[in-house]
């Protein structure tokens, strides 16, 4: 269902899969920057996914602006992330870069007033 959504999205929109802080696997739309985390690398402790992680309770994070070097090459680029947090040490995070020459997918307003890509939490 991730790589689909990633496929059906015109958004620069990548997902990181992790278990117990490590990367497991990743996956972006061709217009997303390249990634700087890679397969076994620990997942920077600046990130909202490694805190959430680190708490523990399963759920979703807020759709937030975090670091972008903490995830890109290029850290001169608008990034937010989401995180699904699950059993075991298990997690998923959706990455929305905001590419410099394109205001066509900048967030209005904020990471608060975000209403484009992320997880949705069905249960309410």
């Amino acid at each position: 269902a991730a790589n689909r959504y990633i496929d059906k999205n015109p958004e620069p929109l990548a997902i990181v899969w992790s278990k117990d802080h490590k990367v497991r696997y990743t996956i972006k739309s061709s217009s997303f920057p390249w990634l700087a985390t890679a397969r076994g690398q620990t997942l920077v402790s600046a990130t909202a996914a490694f805190r959430a992680i680190a708490k523990g309770e399963a759920g979703y994070t807020p759709f937030v602006e975090t670091v972008a070097a903490a995830w890109l090459e290029n850290p001169e680029i608008e990034l937010f992330e989401q995180t699904r947090v699950m059993a075991n040490g298990h997690a998923v995070t959706l990455l929305w870069a905001t590419m410099p020459d394109s205001s066509e997918f900048e967030p209005p307003g904020g990471p608060a007033e975000l209403d484009g890509p992320g997880f949705r939490n069905r249960r309410g």
